[in-house]
């Protein structure tokens, strides 16, 4: 097998690129025309490293400002890395109850609030949602690794305390299966 120079790979790299490139066409994606397969999005909603509304996560994305910073949210100094992305300033005041907010895993509170805050902004909130044909109407939430501490905290009690300290909900929520451990109104 011959060996190819660095300058002699690169040439090739931009030929092949070039030439990919000049004969494929880029166009915007096409327009669903079936009405029943179109969506429209209503509302926003977000929790996230960068603010936790839609206006305040633009702004910062649009300036290149980092969410990344040290972590203070819980002792770094026995890892390898000590900076991250942390939510700053959340409250779910107004849209969890109480007794759900010392219950729920912070993922779970922050799907809830932003979900919430989408309704809002979709002016769907309060009595309007009940007029809302549901059969027609979704909520997407994404988020990245979601439910840790739970399962984190399952796991410690087990080994502290035994099985039966474990909270019964602890399975279900480690596997996002909380639907029949929590009703949301």
């Amino acid at each position: 097998m011959q060996t190819k120079s660095p300058t002699q790979r690169f040439s090739f790299i931009k030929a092949s690129l070039s030439s990919s490139t000049s004969n494929s066409t880029v166009s915007a994606p096409k327009r669903e025309k079936d009405p029943k397969k179109r969506i429209v999005i209503t509302g926003m909603g977000l929790v996230s490293v960068f603010g936790n509304d839609v206006d305040a996560y633009y702004d910062k994305l649009l300036s290149g400002e980092s969410g990344i910073g040290t972590i203070d949210r819980f002792d770094a100094s026995k890892f390898p890395t000590r900076f991250g992305g942390q939510i700053r300033g959340f409250s779910a005041q107004g849209y969890i109850d109480g007794k759900n907010d010392r219950r729920l895993d912070d993922c779970l509170r922050y799907c809830i609030v932003a979900g919430k805050k989408a309704l809002e902004d979709a002016d769907l909130g309060g009595d309007n949602l009940s007029k809302v044909d549901k059969e027609k109407a979704g909520v997407l939430v994404g988020t990245g690794m979601g439910g840790l501490t739970v399962f984190s905290d399952g796991v410690q009690s087990l080994i502290e305390k035994g099985h039966r300290k474990i909270t019964p909900f602890f399975i279900p929520l480690c596997y996002n299966k909380h639907g029949f451990c929590l009703a949301c109104n």
